[in-house]
């Protein structure tokens, strides 16, 4: 039995700690993959506080897990609600969108996101879904996002990026000839 999971089932149920310890132990179950139990766990946790902003996160990203479209919409409009950032509901946004293989929508998300300041996790997934999808909507928004925030790509990534382009290119050649 892990640590996380010692401390949540030591603590009783209406101690003070057990609603910080039992959103540990839901967010350890799903870091770890075991997402059904996660929601098990996840349905207590919102019984004793459902509108608290990691209860809210939790939710979203079991929902994501799950496929479960009634959820996402549920915490979708909860997040947009309750998060004063909405980089971070544009965030959850795409990647319910790359589960659902929505291709359009996962550009038109992504290249929103570039246009503000984005953390490390945000950026690595708008890169992810450029790289993925090789797309050349988002390859587009995110050169001029490196240019204005003076960045820089890894070569591997860069080369990958490079790609994009060229193929972009060749395309539009070939329709001119």
């Amino acid at each position: 039995m892990e640590d996380i999971e010692k401390n949540y089932r030591a603590t009783p149920t209406n101690s003070r700690k057990y609603p910080k310890r039992l959103t540990d132990y839901v967010t350890d179950l799903v870091k770890r993959g075991r997402i059904l139990e996660a929601k098990h766990f996840f349905l207590e946790l919102c019984k004793i506080s459902p509108h608290h902003d990691k209860t809210i996160r939790l939710g979203y990203t079991i929902a994501i897990a799950t496929f479960d479209n009634d959820w996402v919409l549920k915490y979708d409009q909860l997040l947009t609600d309750s998060a004063s950032d909405i980089n971070e509901v544009l965030w959850f946004q795409l990647r319910y969108y790359q589960s659902q293989n929505n291709i359009p929508a996962c550009e038109t998300v992504s290249c929103e996101l570039l246009e503000k300041r984005l953390n490390n996790d945000h950026f690595s997934a708008v890169l992810e879904t450029c790289i993925e999808r090789q797309s050349y909507v988002v390859a587009e928004s995110l050169a001029r996002y490196l240019v204005k925030n003076r960045l820089a790509l890894s070569p591997p990534v860069s080369n990958w990026f490079k790609q994009i382009v060229i193929t972009r290119l060749i395309h539009t050649l070939q329709r001119y000839k």
